[in-house]
């Protein structure tokens, strides 16, 4: 069975706030409308994961002051214990080595460019590589400088088992 992409993000967004997720509700809400209006035809296979088993985490780097924040489920994603501020360092030592260069990369030009941030890479927790979606949006100030870029990242990793 397919779906179009704007439900499925609108579907998340609902499951999103009714977490208190609100600023995640947020992001999903734009995604929707943003689907509806390029792609209304475009549809996706039904995921074989279940919403409620979707793990979602937040995060939002303070660009001039180089702080990362991730919320506990981001933090939970990269191996940590809690919610805190992350070096560039951290992550990097989370992310599968084959990933980091093309990361590097896609961060970088998205932050120098502002924009959305789209990409797929893995963390290695426990041993063992997990698939993450990341996507955010690096907002520029008024300078054109980056200022802050949030977003999201999801665990893929039982969608790319069954693809």
């Amino acid at each position: 069975m397919k779906r179009p992409l704007g439900d499925m993000c609108a579907d998340i967004a609902r499951y999103a706030a009714a977490r208190n997720h609100d600023f995640l509700a947020h992001l999903l809400r734009i995604a929707a409308v943003e689907a509806e209006a390029t792609a209304p035809d475009e549809s996706y296979p039904l995921p074989a994961i279940a919403p409620k088993d979707l793990v979602i985490g937040l995060w939002d780097w303070d660009v001039p002051n180089n702080i990362r924040h991730l919320d506990e489920t981001g933090a939970s994603l990269f191996g940590y214990a809690r919610r805190a501020c992350f070096s560039e360092q951290d992550l990097v030592a989370k992310i599968h080595p084959d990933d980091v260069a093309e990361w590097r990369r896609k961060v970088l030009r998205t932050a120098t460019n502002g924009g959305t941030y789209s990409h797929q890479y893995r963390i290695v927790r426990n041993d063992s590589p997990i698939w993450v979606r990341a996507k955010g949006q690096c907002i520029l100030d008024k300078s054109g400088r980056p200022e802050r870029f949030p977003g999201v990242v999801i665990d893929i990793t039982a969608t790319r088992r069954t693809a």
